[in-house]
């Protein structure tokens, strides 16, 4: 089984694994605090059971799962008149 470590790097987060004789290298995109610790601690697991379970293809699909973590989508509950709501823009 791989092991995805979690490295401090410009006072910043990466992760770093081995799978089928290649390094992977991913940056997580957050500082190291607290916040950002849990979620790289979060990602290197699902990478680990990933990995363990035969799904792992490449590092870029976790790249994506990295930037939706960081930056959720804020909802708003108030309208700024002239301005169409979100749903407008993005149908169900």
């Amino acid at each position: 089984m791989s092991t995805v470590y979690i490295e401090k790097h410009d006072g910043r987060l990466r992760l770093r694994w081995f799978h089928a004789n290649k390094r992977y290298t991913l940056a997580a995109g957050v500082d190291d605090n607290a916040t950002g610790r849990a979620i790289a601690k979060q990602k290197a697991a699902q990478i680990e059971l990933d990995i363990a379970a035969g799904y792992f293809v490449n590092r870029s699909c976790y790249a994506l799962i990295f930037v939706t973590a960081i930056l959720p989508e804020k909802h708003t509950s108030t309208s700024v008149p002239g301005e169409r709501s979100r749903s407008s823009y993005f149908p169900a």
